[in-house]
């Protein structure tokens, strides 16, 4: 099968354009020390092309296909309105902040659909399946049923959760439980889908269709942990819709009141408008919530913690103690 290329990739095209957007960035202020007009303008053009394009194509599509204006649009023309009034850099530094947001998001749900994957590719396409004349029969997966007798050899793996009925071996299941020593098994003992067979040949009847094994179960609860979202997560995305038609209606708002009530010139009153248009974008918000669940992650698995998903890390600090599930390989896994 083809690779995809650099670009086709969402997590490796959101880390490069948002390497360009802090680029435009940094060199747009750096070159703005110098006094090199020409080229900070430039930097800055760049960085909200990087940092803009895909912002505004996304909040194109969910206007167009799901009649919502999101934040993905408050953020853009908040960066157009600071560049308007003289501020581009200003609106830059809004377009990278929300572009970088976007890339930890779409790097965390990758790193979960790459395990859901890896799990995947424990289920093996089908199993023998011993006939009553003693014949053996290869069927796939889906077409397992409880009670059939499977016949499992080594370097096989099992194909559904059963008992051995006959034969003694020694199964891998680190793959399910992170044991790195093989299991004995015999007559009576249960074996799980997606775990190694090992030295012996042996028989397994079924105990529960494939769909409802171990391995299915455990493929589900990554999904699930996929899927889950914080208290924050929740609340923006419940009000991010309001929250923008608030936002954009209220600084025409406040440059008619600032301009005709307060008898401000129409450049002072537009500037009043746009800064508060850039202030009420919710780039703290946005950059704040996967920057903080997302940061724990790569410090928990070197003194052996391992975490499904985000929300749990949300009460920490204020946790006390720490409930072992097992000792061994990772003595810390919660």
């Amino acid at each position: 099968m083809q690779r995809p290329s650099f670009w086709s990739h969402q997590v490796n095209r959101g880390f490069l354009l948002s390497g360009l957007t802090l680029l435009g960035v940094v060199g747009g202020f750096l070159a703005k020390g110098y006094g090199l007009d020409w080229l900070q303008n430039s930097l800055w053009t760049l960085a909200f092309l990087a940092g803009g394009i895909p912002a505004a194509h996304k909040a194109i599509l969910s206007l167009l296909q799901q009649r919502k204006l999101d934040v993905d649009l408050l953020m853009v023309v908040a960066a157009l309105g600071a560049a308007s009034v003289g501020r581009a850099g200003d609106g830059a530094i809004l377009l990278f902040l929300f572009s970088l947001s976007n890339t930890l998001q779409s790097w965390a749900m990758n790193r979960t659909r790459r395990a859901i994957e890896a799990l995947m590719t424990l289920h093996p396409e089908g199993a023998h399946v011993l006939q009553p004349d003693g014949s053996e029969q290869w069927k796939p997966l889906e077409a397992l049923s409880p009670g059939d007798i499977l016949v499992v050899r080594p370097g096989e793996r099992f194909a559904a959760d059963g008992l051995v009925v006959d034969g003694y071996t020694d199964v891998d299941e680190s793959a399910l439980t992170g044991e790195s020593v093989p299991i004995d098994k015999k007559p009576g003992d249960p074996v799980r889908s997606g775990t190694l067979n090992g030295h012996g040949v042996v028989r397994v009847r079924v105990e529960r269709p494939a769909s409802e094994s171990t391995l299915a179960k455990l493929i589900k609860l990554v999904e699930s942990a996929q899927a889950s979202k914080s208290r924050t997560e929740r609340f923006a995305e419940r009000f991010e819709g309001p929250y923008t038609i608030a936002v954009l209606l209220s600084a025409p708002v406040v440059f008619a009141v600032a301009h005709l009530v307060f008898g401000l010139e129409a450049a002072q009153a537009w500037y009043r408008a746009m800064t508060f248009l850039v202030v009420a974008s919710p780039c703290a918000v946005v950059i704040a919530t996967p920057a903080a669940v997302l940061s724990p992650w790569p410090q928990g698995p070197g003194p052996g913690h391992c975490s499904k998903a985000g929300p749990p890390w949300r009460p920490w600090p204020g946790p006390r103690s720490l409930s072992l599930t097992k000792p061994a390989p990772s003595p810390r896994a919660a």
